[in-house]
């Protein structure tokens, strides 16, 4: 009841922050006309300072909780979470991330790029945990408040609120970030994006145009080695920067040539690597555009970055409308639009949006208001207005984000009991590779598959990224090779669910064909209480 609930106030929790926003921005607007000052300010306690500064400290703090109570979760909540752990536990051995799926050695593989697995580096070779592997997320969300956090303390110079005001723009962009779940600091991409787009901006406020650039460069390599199209996130940045020093562009072309080599290099230099095969990657990548297009989590897109861009909007309109920041603006508009296009894609929407939310503060501080605008409703109302609008629709989506993390809390026991059953598995059989079984619970019952990256072993199949692949066209008989000749040994199944039967957008993800190749060369050879163990007939 609670999930259904959720997932339909989800699926308009954009649109409705926009309108809601907007209807109230328009309100207050239409009472600054009509109203006297006097009238205004009583009818409007949550424009007061103190309550504004008080409600984003409880939002920062309140974030902060929800970093650690992630953090205590026993294990992932999201399918896709221990793939990478999974397939930095590849790494090591020089085995492959992206795999030629032709070989019939592996079926591995990411619409990811390296940057996200080399970070869980250090967990695989050292840490060995669940919960170190989600800090990483956790500690990139972290970083990026606290340089959005510097950079808005900077731009905002007034010396009474060197607290308020960038502590004010803070929870606005947690309030957005917020509306999308857990997705800003989970086990996936979407944090180190908003670092590197945090690091953007404070590097952009503080150094000369030259090192901007540089950085610009740099950082939009690292993004576009963690999704493909991560560098439209620095377009903005860049384009402000070449807009500040348009009269000098011709001195400008050394740093715009050495940003563009450290692009380069930063795209290329984890493909040095032999677990990073570019050539798979690429096609894995290209394959994608043959999973479809759903308009619907375009449409989403596109209301999620209008409201993120609403405050900075309404600003401009009432600022001094610089060029740098008119440009900044023109650009962040444009970039977020095709980027509401590219989340289209199946596993795309609204959280493409995400790293825009740091960039819409940014602008947001730098606007200057006209002298002559001295209304009651100064930027700071508007600002309040729509930090309260955002947070009050997000709100059903952050609860639902904590009563997600607390389910696991209710089953310690059992997920300790399956822990132990996968470990005791992957001890004696390393060579065994984990199957998927049908449902919710067989998906969360592996997991812990996890631990197999923790204690050395790579691995040559997972199935996350072949169901994307399956539903981009991929024959399921790209599956058979791994099914024959005892490449795999053995294969560890949940017993919570059919072998094999897994679906994707409602499609079944292997036929029958590698169902019935699986069964004429396997046996069972044990049955635990939530797990079995086939073995390869001929072994």
């Amino acid at each position: 009841m609670i999930q259904s609930y959720f997932v339909s106030y989800w699926g308009h929790n954009h649109l409705i922050t926009f309108v809601v926003a907007s209807a109230f921005v328009a309100a207050a607007l239409l009472m600054n006309r009509h109203y006297s000052i006097e009238r205004l300010h009583a009818a409007s306690q949550f424009n007061s300072r103190t309550a504004a500064h008080r409600l984003s400290q409880f939002i920062i703090i309140l974030a902060a909780g929800h970093w650690l109570f992630y953090l205590l979760v026993p294990s992932f909540v999201d399918y896709g979470e221990p793939v990478m752990p999974l397939l930095a536990g590849n790494i090591p051995q020089g085995a492959p991330v992206y795999a030629d799926w032709g070989s019939g050695e592996e079926i591995v593989g990411s619409n990811y790029g390296p940057y996200v697995f080399l970070a869980q580096i250090p967990i695989v070779l050292w840490l060995h945990s669940i919960a170190a592997s989600k800090l990483v997320g956790i500690i990139f969300a972290a970083g990026s408040c606290v340089l959005v956090y510097l950079t808005l303390r900077k731009i905002i110079d007034s010396k009474e609120e060197k607290f308020g005001e960038p502590a004010i723009l803070l929870a606005l962009m947690i309030g957005f970030l917020a509306s999308e779940l857990h997705y800003w600091f989970w086990n996936r991409p979407d944090s180190a994006l908003i670092l590197t787009v945090a690091c953007g901006i404070f590097i952009h406020e503080r150094a000369s145009f030259r090192k901007s650039l540089l950085a610009i460069g740099l950082l939009a390599g690292i993004a576009t080695n963690l999704k493909l199209f991560g560098a439209i996130y620095f377009v903005p940045l860049g384009v402000a920067c070449l807009t500040r020093n348009a009269t000098a562009l011709r001195k400008l072309w050394p740093a715009i040539a050495g940003a563009a080599l450290l692009f380069a290099v930063a795209v290329a230099l984890p493909f040095t690597l032999p677990s990073f095969n570019a050539r798979a990657y690429v096609e894995n990548i290209f394959m994608m555009p043959n999973q479809g297009f759903i308009i619907g989590s375009m449409v989403e897109s596109l209301f999620f970055g209008a409201g993120i861009l609403l405050l900075p909007f309404l600003l401009w309109l009432r600022s001094d409308r610089d060029i740098e920041n008119t440009v900044l603006l023109l650009a962040l508009t444009g970039c977020a639009a095709v980027t509401a296009v590219i989340s289209g894609k199946p596993g795309g929407g609204p959280p493409y949006m995400l790293p825009f939310a740091p960039l819409s503060v940014f602008a947001a501080a730098r606007m200057k208001p006209r002298p002559e605008l001295n209304s009651s409703l100064n930027a700071a109302s508007i600002r309040n207005i729509v930090l309260v609008s955002v947070l009050a629709c997000a709100a059903p989506i952050w609860a639902y984000s904590w009563y997600q993390m607390a389910k696991p809390f209710t089953r310690l026991a059992e997920d300790r009991a399956k822990k132990a059953e996968l470990l005791t598995l992957f001890q004696a059989y390393p060579e065994a590779e984990v199957g998927p079984s049908s449902g919710i619970q067989a998906e969360e019952d592996i997991y812990a598959r996890v631990h197999r990256a923790f204690l050395g072993h790579t691995i040559k199949f997972d199935y996350v990224n072949y169901a994307d692949q399956r539903l981009a066209g991929v024959p399921s008989e790209t599956m058979l090779p791994l099914l024959s000749d005892c490449r795999v040994p053995y294969w560890i199944f949940s017993r919570s669910g059919d072998k094999f039967a897994s679906q994707i957008d409602g499609k079944p993800i292997f036929r029958h064909h590698e169902v019935e190749r699986f069964h004429a060369n396997y046996v069972l050879s044990k049955k635990l209480k939530y797990y079995e163990l086939w073995k390869c007939i001929e072994r």
